[in-house]
């Protein structure tokens, strides 16, 4: 089969089959005074103004914001949250993925824990044999979000779609900007939606210990213990971090609202993590700096999921280490320029004891991956030539990256292939505050081109973004952003694996039930996926009322063949025969389902005869999704008296969410129903500090939206609101070399997810987890000592 990727002017060819297996599956602590907890809630920040990702700036020039390749330049982002070190202690985040979880414009849908125990199949989750916990911004999918450390890739994890971020080590963390707007202009291939970059300490002086407990009711007994260590000597400095966390499992027999599965059955497994890294810079001469770090992360999650009898208990166990390497040098005046080399891998594994065969006879299974990444990457930036308002500048670069991925699952399957990119950016100020022009206080125009071509005959793929900043006056701004992005089809899609299951399901004109074969997974021809993507804000933070800061967005997504799988919820009651005629089969043949039982890598056992429908819901090119909506934000800090107090709100509003499953198909509306994102989702936040005390409260607001799992009509799910608390106190005079406890309590009023009614044995759950958690009041207190 011929796909075509076809990008601004430029074509190539895409052969291959594609598919997805389907077996595979912040300032630095709290703030040091008044005036940084006035600027610590960075998650309504548009201009972050911590260090870069590979250096620690000098200046704001010196500035590498996530979503531009060049120094100073923060013009191109219209959606960038900051989660700060002080949010992961005030809000009790125990990894990155509980920090991104918590923005509105990320949704729970996809790789998610709970997503994962509840056999959750939305955006893939079912393939996400290794849990792990990736963003989904914009509710694209886990593979529309590009993950990077300090500003580079990992390797994914499990199936490859992306990056489990619990992996990273928390202890190490300095902060994390998510940048909620295409940035494959940038980045190359995964940056649909946007960029998640964690960015991880470089320096530091002195040594940080960590111990904290916590737990739930019921269950998740939590011990996380951390010790971080830096310093400098002459032209060397440092920094190594060591943690490990124990989590435990949490049981359908402690919640109500899980009452109806079947137990033994784990809604959250245990889990244990240790972690390691180090990082450490080099002056080779006062210009040239040599600069290495890495990481290692050992993770096991247990869980029985006693629903299915052919898989009592799963361990889950993963190894992610990354290593990276290079120099940055000053050249002339201007000029900066990298070189990384980067090797990075992950080899999650699972092994399934008691599992049964359709004979009676229990064994134990399991399966292995490992995928490698490695790289090279140069890079420089720096000003071309100056105009009346400024410096014109610009960036330029190339990188090398070579992707291969083995599983030792039946049938043992490898591949690799090699990925070629070049890359550039220019920002063109085009007026200055000094040149007193009418109703413009500054303009500046950004543009930047992406090229990457893939190895394995996948063919290339080039794409644009054009930004630009006006600044009315000095309070009032407007910006804008078209980008182009897309995303390849990974290793793990280039597959052909799914399973089979037979279920039953709602039969059309009678009371009964219709035997039918459940596939998933993947083994259709698939197409590369494309974007087009424009995003407007109107920033307002007046200068007579200093610490305000307000704005406005829209943005809109088109997303073209889109790899997901159907919509479960409405697939079985849908007569989309005329539309997607491969999706159901109502007439299926013995032979058609043998073939697609004996084809499949896993069948879920059963006696197949009287199958009367087959319903395809593997892999396949959606022929379009498209998501618009608008997004709020207010920010307010100021310092009064002795105390110090700031307020934040960040809202977002999706007003369309629509799937054209196929060209002539009625578009199929996916905002506001279960396993999907609702109309309305806001954080709020409120911080005060007096003195050796602070706190925060947070309230947390997901819309209320429908269950459009019935045939007959819309069932109405209430809002879900939470509220958490944080607070802090420091024990000794001296800040910078305290002692600090950190009490946090989130769902203080242990509020229930909305009940949703469990409509199958797959996924057995009265509530939905990607809108709601299971957890309940979660209560912590952190020990926190400087040496």
């Amino acid at each position: 089969m011929h796909s075509r990727l076809v990008w601004w002017k430029s074509r190539s060819t895409v052969m291959g089959s594609v598919a997805m297996s389907a077996l595979l599956w912040a300032g630095q602590a709290m703030a040091q005074d008044s005036r940084d907890l006035a600027n610590a809630n960075k998650q309504t920040s548009a201009d972050p103004t911590s260090e870069s990702s590979k250096e620690g700036p000098s200046s704001d020039s010196d500035i590498l914001v996530t979503g531009s390749n060049i120094r100073g330049n923060t013009n191109t982002s219209t959606s960038l949250s900051i989660i700060s070190r002080g949010d992961f202690e005030r809000s009790g985040f125990l990894d990155a993925g509980q920090a991104v979880r918590s923005i509105p414009q990320n949704f729970s849908g996809g790789y998610n824990v709970e997503n994962y125990s509840v056999g959750v199949a939305e955006d893939q989750a079912n393939l996400n044999q290794a849990i792990a916990s990736s963003p989904n911004l914009r509710a694209l999918g886990s593979g529309a979000t590009l993950t990077l450390l300090n500003g580079g890739r990992l390797t994914s994890a499990g199936s490859g779609l992306s990056v489990d971020m619990s992996l990273i080590p928390t202890a190490a963390i300095d902060r994390i900007e998510v940048l909620a707007d295409g940035a494959s202009s940038t980045y190359g291939a995964d940056a649909v939606a946007g960029v998640v970059n964690i960015i991880t300490k470089r320096s530091y002086d002195g040594v940080e210990t960590r111990a904290l407990y916590g737990g739930a009711q019921g269950g998740m007994a939590t011990y996380n213990g951390s010790i971080l260590a830096g310093g400098s000597a002459g032209r060397f400095s440092g920094v190594v971090s060591a943690e490990y966390l124990r989590q435990g499992s949490l049981s359908a027999d402690d919640r109500a609202q899980a009452k109806n599965i079947v137990m033994p059955y784990t809604l959250i497994p245990l889990q244990k993590r240790a972690s390691f890294m180090a990082a450490g810079t080099f002056d080779v001469t006062s210009n040239v700096q040599l600069f290495a770090d890495g990481f290692y992360t050992h993770a096991q999650l247990d869980s029985d999921l006693s629903n299915s009898i052919y898989a009592a208990h799963g361990v889950n166990k993963t190894d992610q280490f990354l290593a990276d390497a290079g120099l940055s040098a000053k050249i002339g005046n201007s000029w900066h320029a990298t070189l990384t080399g980067t090797l990075s891998r992950n080899n999650p594994e699972q092994v399934s004891s008691g599992v049964l065969t359709s004979s009676g006879r229990r064994f134990s299974s399991s399966w292995d991956r490992i995928s490698m990444l490695k790289s090279v990457q140069a890079l420089a930036d720096g000003e071309l030539f100056s105009l009346p308002a400024g410096a014109v500048k610009a960036s330029i670069g190339g990188s090398y990256r070579y992707e291969s991925t083995r599983s030792t699952f039946d049938p043992e399957a490898s591949a690799h292939r090699d990925v070629v990119s070049v890359f550039g950016e220019l920002a063109i100020p085009l007026v200055s505050p000094e040149q007193s022009v009418p109703f413009v206080h500054r303009l500046s125009l950004t543009t930047s081109g992406h090229w990457d071509r893939y190895g394995g005959g996948i063919g290339s793929a080039f794409v644009p973004k054009f930004a630009g900043a006006w600044e009315v006056s000095d309070s009032i701004e407007l910006r804008g952003s078209y980008s182009r992005s897309y995303r390849a089809p990974n290793l793990n899609e280039l597959s052909s694996n799914y399973v089979a299951y037979l279920t039953d399901a709602i039969a059309d004109n009678s009371g009964g039930t219709t035997r039918i074969l459940w596939v998933q997974g993947s083994g259709r021809n698939l197409h590369p996926e494309k974007s087009d993507n424009m995003n407007f804000q109107l920033r307002y933070h007046p200068s007579q009322i200093k610490g305000l800061d307000l704005s406005v967005g829209y943005y809109r997504f088109v997303y073209k063949n889109r790899i997901a799988d159907p919509d479960p919820n409405t697939i079985s009651f849908d007569d989309i025969r005329n539309t997607l005629p491969i999706m159901i089969d109502r007439t299926p043949s013995a032979a058609q389902v043998q073939a697609l039982i004996q084809g499949a890598s896993f069948f879920g056992g059963g006696n197949p005869a009287g199958v009367t429908a087959i319903v395809d819901s593997r892999l396949v090119n959606l022929s379009k999704t498209e998501i618009s909506g608008l997004e709020g934000r207010v920010a307010y800090a100021a310092n009064i008296g002795a105390s110090a107090i700031s307020f934040s709100s960040n809202i977002n509003y999706i007003d369309k969410f629509v799937d054209y499953v196929t060209a002539g198909a009625s578009p199929t509306s996916r905002v506001g129903t279960t396993f999907s994102p609702p109309h309305w989702r806001a954080r709020t936040l409120a911080n005060w500090e007096i003195s050796r005390f602070s706190t925060q409260i947070a309230w947390n607001y997901v819309g209320s939206y429908e269950d459009n799992r019935s045939p007959t009509a819309n069932i109405p799910v209430d809002s879900w609101n939470t509220v958490d608390l944080g607070v802090t106190i420091h024990l000794g005079n001296n800040r910078e070399r305290d002692t600090r406890l950190n009490l946090v309590a989130t769902n203080v009023f242990n509020a229930r997810p909305p009940f949703i009614a469990a409509t199958s044995s797959l996924v057995p759950a009265n509530w939905d987890p990607t809108n709601a958690s299971i957890v309940g009041r979660f209560l912590s207190i952190e020990f926190v000592k400087k040496w």
